[in-house]
């Protein structure tokens, strides 16, 4: 363990996300990155509002599972957050949640895009513009190889998925 741990802000943040209603019970997932490119990732099963630093598997740069416990896996969306630490090397952390709201608006959109209404919340993501049409990639969760979303997200073709 390093002078700071950074399960630990993966905690606070899990915690918070809980205590909004962003990550109920088990669901969703969170990540950081480490100084040699692994990370921790939240382990399966895990109540988000209840973590301690035992429940993190760590993950090294080429996938290999390092566990605290044989009793640990890691995420099954594992290699979302591997696909977002290669596509976007500045990345420190990532904070996949899972809330109802975000949930229920994935099941009523036909394809796999939701084009976003011109929102104040928009200025979060630097864009300034106003009455843009911003669409938002929705895949599903079920893939299991960054080698799936890499060529897609690439290309500009996630909806394919």
């Amino acid at each position: 363990m390093s002078a700071f741990d950074l399960r630990l802000e993966l905690i606070a943040a899990a915690e918070y996300f809980y205590k909004q209603g962003w990550m109920v019970g088990t669901a969703g997932n969170l990540s950081a990155r480490l100084p040699d490119g692994s990370f921790w990732i939240t382990a399966s099963g895990k109540s988000k509002g209840n973590l301690n630093l035992t429940d993190f598997v760590k993950i090294t740069p080429d996938g290999v599972v390092e566990s605290l416990s044989e009793h640990l896996k890691p995420s099954a969306e594992t290699t979302i957050h591997q696909s977002i630490y290669k596509l976007f090397p500045e990345a420190q952390a990532c904070y996949h949640v899972h809330s109802i709201e975000a949930n229920l608006v994935s099941r009523f959109v036909e394809g796999n895009t939701l084009l976003l209404p011109s929102l104040e919340m928009l200025k979060g993501f630097n864009i300034w513009q106003k009455n843009l049409n911003i669409t938002l990639s929705i895949f599903p969760n079920h893939i299991r190889k960054t080698s799936q979303i890499l060529p897609l997200w690439k290309s500009g073709n996630l909806k394919k998925l």
